[in-house]
């Protein structure tokens, strides 16, 4: 697929729009550098191995982005948050989110172990996020400041923190399930 991408510039005071053609990439990852490597707008992502992480994934001012798991987690391995997603546009399909970890004292004030999407709107297919913690909230997920969140047969279980925080933010859910999540709230799904 070819992108065009725009950026602006002012030469001796004449503003100028610039463009250039972006190609996108079909690229296959076998570790967190090379998926960081990865992350541009229009690429499709695939993961060829289960990914142990060192630290959070963060994901920034992107535009359609694809992340195939393929069967293949993304493990936080319980010392940082598995994914920090903000401005961004992008599909995960077919992966599992786990053991990811978001404390008070992280840039993301301890929301959101598995995923923080913040300003975003994203797509999860198909994918399960489990076993991840939160001190503040959203021990799978957490929505924040006007994203929106697409669940399509997706499960979100078995975190603490509740599964799904949501902070001026909208969740639409097909097929999809959120359990056995738990929290000091009575429901799974807390609304701010």
């Amino acid at each position: 697929m070819l992108l065009r991408s725009l950026s602006a510039a002012v030469v001796c005071g004449v503003s100028l729009l610039l463009t250039r053609d972006v190609d996108a990439q079909l690229v296959f990852v076998t570790d967190q550098d090379e998926f960081t490597a990865a992350i541009v707008s229009g690429n499709t992502i695939e993961l060829a191995a289960n990914l142990l992480l060192k630290s959070e994934l963060v994901i920034s001012h992107v535009e359609h982005l694809t992340v195939r798991g393929n069967g293949y987690m993304v493990n936080a391995q319980n010392t940082s948050r598995c994914f920090s997603i903000s401005h961004s546009s992008l599909h995960f399909q077919d992966i599992t989110v786990e053991n990811g970890l978001a404390r008070g004292d992280d840039d993301g004030g301890g929301f959101g172990g598995g995923m923080l999407v913040t300003n975003s709107n994203i797509t999860i297919s198909g994918s399960y996020i489990s076993n991840s913690i939160a001190t503040a909230g959203g021990g799978g997920l957490a929505l924040m400041k006007f994203s929106t969140a697409n669940l399509l047969r997706t499960s979100i279980a078995g975190n603490a923190g509740g599964g799904v925080y949501i902070d001026i933010s909208h969740v639409n859910m097909t097929s999809s399930n959120i359990l056995y999540n738990t929290n000091s709230q009575v429901c799974p799904l807390v609304l701010k």
